[in-house]
C-alpha cells in the first residue's frame, strides 16, 4: 500500500515539474509579444490585385521591407528603402505609422495590419 502510494506521489511530482518548466519557457514563436526583427512576405489590397503585383515586383527586384519592433513601444518600417519611425502598443494592439493608428494582429510570427487599404503580412526573423 505505501509503494502504491509513493509510486503516484512520484508521478504526479514528474507531471507537476513538467506542467512549471513549460510554463517558465519562452515560447519560440514569440508568443503575444511582437519584439523583433520582421520581414514584409505578404502585400494585398482589397480593391484589387495591384499590391500584391507591386510586392512581387520589387521582391525580385531585389528590394525588400523589414519591420524592427523594440521593448519600448517604438520601432522603425524600412519600406523598400525608406525608413519611417513607428510606436506601437501592445495593449491596445495597435501601431502608428506617420499619424494614422492601425490594429495589428499576432499569429504565431506573423505580425499584420492593413495600411491604407493594404494588408502587410511580416514575418519575424529574429
Amino acid at each position: 500500500m505505501m509503494k502504491k502510494i509513493s509510486r503516484m506521489l512520484s508521478a504526479l511530482m514528474i507531471v507537476l515539474c513538467v506542467f512549471i518548466l513549460s510554463a517558465c519557457g519562452s515560447s519560440s514563436s514569440g508568443g503575444t509579444n511582437p519584439v523583433g526583427t520582421y520581414e514584409l512576405t505578404a502585400a494585398s489590397a482589397e480593391e484589387d490585385g495591384s499590391a500584391a503585383e507591386q510586392f512581387e515586383l520589387m521582391k525580385e527586384s531585389g528590394l525588400s521591407a523589414t519591420l524592427d519592433l523594440k521593448d519600448d513601444g517604438t520601432g522603425m518600417l524600412n519600406m523598400f528603402g525608406t525608413v519611417i519611425g513607428v510606436t506601437w502598443d501592445k495593449d491596445a494592439k495597435t501601431i502608428k505609422v506617420y499619424d494614422q493608428d492601425m490594429e495589428y494582429t499576432l499569429a504565431g510570427d506573423t505580425f499584420t495590419f492593413t495600411w491604407d487599404g493594404t494588408k502587410l503580412e511580416f514575418t519575424k526573423t529574429e
